[in-house]
């Protein structure tokens, strides 16, 4: 397994005994600058990489041989954002790209050199905080404070292209990257002013008009995953973890039960088990049939 600290430093651990296996200072290796907010996404695994996003001349994303921690490739020149990279499996393309969203453009690269399979312009958009994109079929789903939330739809073949399907510009989100369905998009938005608030949006996947909006699901932050049974998982910045319904034409909450304290994360399922963490510690629970 790997971890992306805050510095910078890429890390390899055995899964069963937790034993450091290598690790790298990768903003030393890169030369890059580390940036004012320090590193926030995540690491994507994939084959024999390890992909991150860094930001900088020649080295915006990166990816690292998974065995042995040394630079696979480098590429891109612009300055990262807060997102992580996603994994999309575009129709007749025999490998999936990796998406990585910098604060210039969705970008798709081919995960073993890193060669641009297509890009789509984010004009406009602040150094800084930006959400993961969400990816639901043959679309991707971004989200920024100065723009709102857009869908891209990438076209099938053996060279696709990508092309904006919606925007909605009142699904601005923070940092939080919400979830998708089949059919339905539920993002996180946030109000600041006069005193801050998420709420949970419901939206039609193929078109971005609403379905329903539920007001102040957390004060300022609360992470959502979905389940593989047409339900939701919310972890709200209180500590408490929240069962909705996502197939209801309305907010339904099912079940809630206070599970840690103050917090800014997203709740992770594995293995039919949630699992959630706070400044103290993680929780993993147990769901009754």
């Amino acid at each position: 397994m790997y971890g992306f600290g805050i510095t910078g430093v890429l890390s390899c651990f055995e899964a069963d005994t937790g034993k450091l296996v290598w690790q790298v200072d990768s903003f030393e290796k890169l030369k890059a600058e580390l940036p004012r907010f320090g590193v926030c996404c995540s690491p994507l695994a994939l084959g024999n990489r390890v992909l991150v996003a860094a930001g900088g001349k020649g080295s915006s994303v990166a990816a690292f041989d998974a065995d042995t921690g040394e630079v696979a490739w480098q590429a891109l020149d612009e300055p990262a954002s807060t997102s992580s990279p996603v994994l999309f499996a575009a129709k007749g393309k025999p490998v999936p790209d990796v998406v990585f969203m910098t604060t210039l453009r969705v970008v798709g690269l081919n995960p073993l050199d890193g060669a641009v399979g297509w890009e789509f312009p984010l004009p406009f958009q602040p150094s800084g905080t930006a959400p993961t994109p969400v990816v639901a079929g043959d679309r991707i789903v971004t989200s920024t404070t100065t723009n709102g939330s857009t869908a891209i739809r990438v076209a099938a073949g053996e060279n696709p292209t990508a092309e904006k399907a919606w925007q909605a510009k009142a699904l601005s989100g923070y940092f939080s990257s919400g979830a998708a369905t089949a059919d339905r998009l539920f993002r996180v938005t946030n109000t600041l002013k006069p005193a801050p608030r998420a709420d949970l949006a419901c939206v039609d996947l193929a078109t971005g008009k609403p379905v329903w909006t539920k007001e102040g699901v957390g004060y300022f932050h609360f992470g959502v995953v979905r389940t593989g049974n047409g339900k939701l998982l919310v972890l709200d910045d209180a500590g408490n973890l929240k069962l909705l319904d996502a197939t209801a034409g309305e907010y339904r909450e099912l079940c809630s039960a206070k599970v840690g304290g103050g917090n800014q994360v997203t709740p992770a399922l594995a293995g039919g088990r949630p699992y959630a963490r706070d400044d103290a510690g993680i929780v993993c629970l147990q769901l009754a049939p």
